[in-house]
């Protein structure tokens, strides 16, 4: 039995036939596809069916659209498995790209409407028709591209077709960081001595904790005897939510930071002085 064959279903229409194997109940397995053009594209078109059979790269036609999978994807790789942050990025992420390929079969995205959408947002993607900054069109890329990776590997896809090299991905620009001399923080914190929040102004221009490690601290992680800080906690925001993140639960590791004897007594102060508010309330 010949593996496959073109038939003729009118004009400039083929049908291509490939014989898969038989399956479980004993049934003869096919693979059907019609062509549109000349027979030579139709025997072109058998051709790499064939060969993606033989290499291992053949996969099962399918009607998943690719708002459909990356629904399931983010279901199954990102919720519950990421930050509740990093969770929120993938969303508003997967959102925008539903909104404009959503209603598009994953098997049959192309290069040419990838680079289109990423064009389009960077001239009017956002809201009320705003562009979009080329680092958020580089996340957008980078958040599709993983998702189809997943996809191949997981037999939906034959290729990823964010690899190819026509799609145009703007560059995510670093931007450069102004850091303080030793004077200006020095004079920030001789006019900030009296604020309420000194203690946090202290640590964060002493140790280098980030902020949301400086919103999580508890006095249960600060040692002031030994001069120690353990950073078990973060404080941060994921869809307009306050989210306590503990770094036992997640990929994160807990991290202890040696502190002077001089920011020690400032956070000894600070701690009698949340006292008195507390009694005073």
């Amino acid at each position: 039995m010949p593996r496959g064959n073109i038939e003729k279903r009118g004009e400039d229409r083929y049908r291509i036939r490939i014989y898969l194997g038989t399956g479980p109940d004993g049934k003869q397995l096919y693979h059907r596809e019609a062509v549109r053009g000349t027979r030579k594209q139709a025997e072109k078109r058998l051709t790499e069916l064939l060969r993606e059979l033989d290499t291992g790269g053949y996969v099962e036609p399918n009607k998943l659209t690719l708002g459909e999978y990356l629904e399931e994807w983010l279901n199954t790789k990102i919720r519950g498995r990421k930050r509740p942050t990093t969770v929120a990025t993938y969303e508003q992420a997967i959102r925008r790209i539903k909104d404009h390929l959503g209603d598009v079969p994953i098997q049959k995205l192309t290069p040419l409407q990838v680079d289109k959408f990423y064009g389009w947002a960077l001239h009017e993607g956002g809201k009320g028709g705003r562009p979009l900054s080329p680092a958020t069109v580089n996340q957008l890329h980078r958040v599709l591209h993983k998702a189809l990776e997943d996809a191949v590997g997981y037999g939906i896809v034959a290729r990823n077709v964010c690899d190819s090299d026509v799609i145009d991905v703007p560059a995510s620009r670093t931007r450069t960081k102004r850091v303080w001399t030793r004077d200006e923080a020095q004079r920030f914190l001789d006019y900030a001595q009296n604020h309420r929040l000194y203690a946090l102004f202290v640590l964060a221009l002493t140790t280098g904790m980030r902020r949301g490690e400086l919103l999580g601290l508890r006095w249960s992680a600060v040692n002031l005897d030994a001069c120690e800080i353990t950073i078990n906690h973060t404080v941060t925001t994921a869809d307009g939510k306050v989210v306590v993140q503990d770094h036992a639960k997640t990929e994160e590791s807990e991290a202890v930071i040696t502190i002077s004897p001089a920011v020690a007594d400032i956070l000894r102060r600070h701690k009698i002085r949340q006292a008195k508010e507390r009694l005073a309330m």
